[in-house]
């Protein structure tokens, strides 16, 4: 094959294979799979890539395993009431244990045999809870006024009350030892694990909050959101200042849940909007927007989803897939900043496998030649 023939033959391939790879990223990129195995979600985790843990509005929790979709229920069944409240599932960053929370009741199982391990029941409802894995201890803070945090260690089983903290949320820092507890007022103190009667420092937000319901370190613990259902501030813990960028919801819709993507840079935020009322209906939609947490400008959002309501969401460890849980249902969607970045790559060695779809001639084109090419 001559030059002027190679040339034309590398443009007709090169046109004929960007199509196909176009039609295959569409395919990935619109792609979605609705969890319909659990009723009446409430909350959902990935356990890695490969599992979910939800929790529903019957207390009950369950690992799905999406490739085969076998579902298997771990909470115990006399276990299980009713209820819509604030429901909770953390993952431990080791992938060692699951905790749940409904109401009053936490729960901690051993995610390898998926049996209870421990148990805790609360006279008051929690809150939040924040995990120091190192400890194996849960600092749980309440609904209510003037109700003090809590530390539960649950391989010792040993439960403290600590009077010195009241706070709404309260959040651990991924790397240090270091929680910190919110209030509506807009104050945020920072507490040592090593004193926690005394805060190391604290930070006044230019607002008071009608209900702070969000505070989340990113995976570094450099950044920090906290907020409403209406405004979020993001914090910068590597700079002193008082000024802090905020994001706001547009008109007629309300935040419901945020995360930080795994790649941490993205914040994402969930939301519910109302698309439609009248006097006895309300329809309700939801997506998910990714937004730079250095410049808050948006990367891209979710197409809009059609539920009752949305809870929470989460990231599959790899960052390219977010589950949302819905009113009555889990859907799983691709995360398209994430996936445009390695989908290409990923096609080409698929290509590259199936080696003889490309011609001889062209390899040297793709690849570097570094070393002679072994052709299996």
């Amino acid at each position: 094959m001559n030059n002027k023939n190679l040339l034309s033959f590398v443009v007709i391939y090169s046109f004929i294979t960007s199509s196909i790879f176009n039609a295959m990223e569409n395919s990935i990129l619109n792609k979605k799979q609705e969890i319909k195995t659990v009723t009446n979600p409430r909350c959902a985790h990935f356990l890695g890539n490969e599992k979910i843990a939800i929790t529903n509005q019957s207390q009950e929790t369950y690992i799905v395993n999406l490739p085969t979709s076998n579902t298997t229920m771990i909470s115990d069944p006399g276990d299980t009431t009713h209820s819509d409240y604030k429901l909770y599932a953390i993952i431990q960053s080791n992938g060692n244990h699951i905790i749940t929370c409904v109401n009053t009741k936490i729960r901690i199982y051993n995610q390898k045999t998926e049996k209870l391990e421990a148990r805790k029941t609360e006279v008051y409802t929690p809150n939040s809870l924040a995990w120091d894995a190192i400890s194996n201890t849960i600092f749980i803070s309440f609904y209510g006024i003037n109700l003090e945090m809590s530390t539960y260690n649950y391989v010792e089983d040993k439960y403290i009350t600590i009077p010195s903290i009241q706070s709404f949320l309260v959040i651990k820092h991924p790397t240090k030892k270091i929680i910190c507890t919110t209030k509506n007022e807009g104050e945020m103190l920072f507490y040592s694990l090593n004193n926690l009667k005394t805060p190391s420092h604290k930070i006044n937000l230019p607002q008071k909050f009608e209900l702070c319901t969000f505070c989340q370190y990113n995976h570094d613990g450099t950044k920090l959101a906290i907020g409403d259902k209406k405004k979020i501030f993001i914090i910068d813990n590597e700079k002193e200042i008082t000024a802090y960028p905020s994001i706001k919801a547009e008109i007629q819709e309300d935040f419901k849940n945020i995360l930080f993507h795994p790649n941490n840079s993205v914040l994402a935020i969930l939301y519910d909007r109302n698309t439609s009322s009248s006097r006895n209906h309300v329809s309700v939609g939801q997506s998910v927007r990714y937004y730079d947490i250095k410049t808050l400008k948006l990367i891209e959002q979710t197409t809009e989803l059609d539920s009752h309501c949305s809870y929470n969401i989460d990231f599959s460890q790899n960052g390219l897939f977010v589950i949302v849980t819905l009113y009555d249902k889990c859907v799983i969607m691709p995360v398209k900043f994430a996936i445009k970045k390695c989908i290409f790559s990923l096609w080409v060695l698929n290509q590259l496998k199936q080696r003889y779809t490309i011609p001889t001639e062209l390899i040297h084109y793709i690849l570097p030649p570094r070393k002679p090419y072994i052709i299996l």
